[in-house]
């Protein structure tokens, strides 16, 4: 567990120096240089939302990188509590470190086209209006639907600005078409893990699971004691796992943002936490060769 615990220590750390290190002025040739190009390709009136676009997703893209450290910080403190570590923070944890993680990947992805980058950007800040015009109306009404409502005010006028159509669904919007390319507002994270190599989409769905106290997880968790009281522990195997999704994200972070500004050290930065990674499966091997040992000691 102390292990674990160092490894996402040090690759928070990490991470926190290399985004600090990447320039506000992009390489040539960089993604984030040809999308400054791109807008200003289009007419004046256009510039100006495109920007609002881009500088929304700036910001998300810092919140959620903050709220994912947050969360390993927190991992941290379990894994360094000591025995027993219940199955379900570490696991839920990491799933919410791995879902901000993708998000910002997704939208600033270096292989996608310009195009495509800034569909996908109106496309989140579309989807995150709609989730605040909804918790808004639920959640005392009279004190925060206005500013909800005028959020949402804010993101359609500047999407439309941009010549981008926003396409409904039984009158929700529900997609956005820029040019040849439409983004759906909710799209399947685990489609959009499938393409991302260092992510797993199946453990995804475990941590999905822990969040959501899916039974059949449950069963794989539990245990009876000696005086038969049941109990939901994460063994070593778990852990492990745990601490290799958030590895995998910190990884794609670092490849994602380092090739879109186009830093020259992303390569090693992003074999350090490769390494990391594989010193954690080392681990993992070297406790089920001193588990099979035990046993056998005992058989």
């Amino acid at each position: 567990m102390h292990e674990a615990a160092r490894a996402l220590r040090n690759a928070d750390a990490s991470l926190g120096t290399f985004l600090g290190l990447l320039s506000e002025t992009p390489a040539e040739g960089a993604p984030a240089h040809l999308d400054e190009a791109f807008i200003n390709q289009f007419h004046h009136k256009k510039r100006s939302p495109l920007r609002w676009i881009r500088t929304w997703s700036d910001r998300t893209a810092s919140l959620a990188l903050g709220n994912a450290s947050d969360h390993v910080l927190a991992m941290q403190r379990v894994l360094e509590a000591g025995e027993p570590v219940n199955v379900w923070p570490c696991v839920s944890l990491s799933r919410v470190v791995m879902e901000g993680c993708v998000r910002v990947c997704y939208t600033r992805d270096p292989r996608a086209t310009s195009e495509e980058r800034f569909a996908r950007a109106a496309a989140a800040w579309l989807e995150s209006s709609q989730q605040h015009l909804v918790a808004a109306r639920e959640f005392y009404p009279e004190k925060t639907l206005k500013e909800a409502e005028e959020a949402w005010e804010k993101a359609e006028q500047k999407v439309t600005a941009a010549d981008m159509a926003i396409g409904r669904n039984k009158g929700k919007p529900s997609r956005v078409t820029f040019g040849e390319t439409t983004v759906n507002l909710s799209p399947s994270l685990v489609d959009i893990l499938r393409t991302r190599h260092s992510h797993i989409p199946s453990w995804y769905r475990i941590s999905s699971g822990a969040s959501h106290n899916t039974t059949w997880l449950i069963q794989q968790a539990a245990a009876t004691s000696n005086d038969r009281t049941l109990s939901l522990r994460a063994d070593p195997a778990t852990i492990i796992a745990a601490t290799l999704a958030v590895l995998g994200a910190y990884e794609d972070v670092t490849e994602t943002f380092g090739t879109y500004f186009g830093h020259e050290r992303t390569a090693g930065a992003v074999r350090t936490l490769q390494l990391r990674a594989q010193a954690m499966v080392a681990l993992g091997r070297k406790w089920r060769q001193q588990m099979e040992t035990d046993a056998r000691q005992v058989l």
